[in-house]
């Protein structure tokens, strides 16, 4: 029912970064095509009383992106209406995959064009993605995009399957802050890297 050029989703828990967001972006829409269907930039993570807590801003990346290990931040991608007329709709039996999955059709023999510097979206932490009882959920969706799109499933896959299983079982003891406390030690332990904050 779109009846612009360029389409962006904004989910339940989503708002525009600012108030010119849209007249910054446009003027690299206008010059994108046809390069590129496929733009996108920054994404603020909010925390529940409001402060930024991290932001997506990973430019392209392809052989992440093709391996299905690394999704463009879909909050912040504008897409060309004319995707979806070439590549049909989202897929809405992957109930939290399906923009991954799209991307993934849209961009199989092209690339998106990176806005770096423009943060076009602002995320409520908490959603339906990232929240730590929808983890085996969300690897089982990643699991049919592999399949789907690789052929294959690589074994580090099935470590982030285990790994999100544990995650829902602390969650379900002992609340999301002991799920966060213990994510935090993995991380600290394994990869000397700072704590998540939300």
């Amino acid at each position: 029912m779109a009846t612009g050029d360029w389409i962006l989703f904004l989910g339940a828990d989503d708002r525009l970064a600012s108030p010119d967001v849209i007249a910054r972006a446009g003027i690299v829409l206008a010059q994108a095509l046809p390069g590129h269907r496929v733009v996108y930039g920054q994404v603020d993570l909010v925390g529940a009383n409001g402060e930024v807590v991290g932001n997506l801003h990973r430019p392209w990346s392809p052989p992440e992106f093709y391996g299905c290990r690394y999704n463009l931040p879909h909050q912040a991608v504008f897409h060309h209406r004319s995707l979806f007329t070439e590549f049909g709709p989202f897929d809405t039996s992957l109930k939290i995959a399906a923009a991954f999955d799209f991307l993934l059709r849209a961009l199989a023999h092209s690339e998106p064009l990176f806005m770096p510097g423009l943060t076009v979206t602002r995320m409520q932490i908490g959603g339906l993605s990232n929240n730590r009882l929808n983890a085996p959920a969300l690897v089982w969706e990643e699991l049919r995009l592999y399949r789907r799109h690789v052929g294959s499933v690589p074994w580090l896959h099935l470590w982030w399957l285990a790994k999100a299983w544990v995650k829902y079982a602390l969650c379900r003891i002992g609340g999301d802050r002991l799920a966060l406390n213990t994510t935090n030690l993995y991380r600290k332990l394994m990869r000397g890297e700072g704590p998540l904050r939300y």
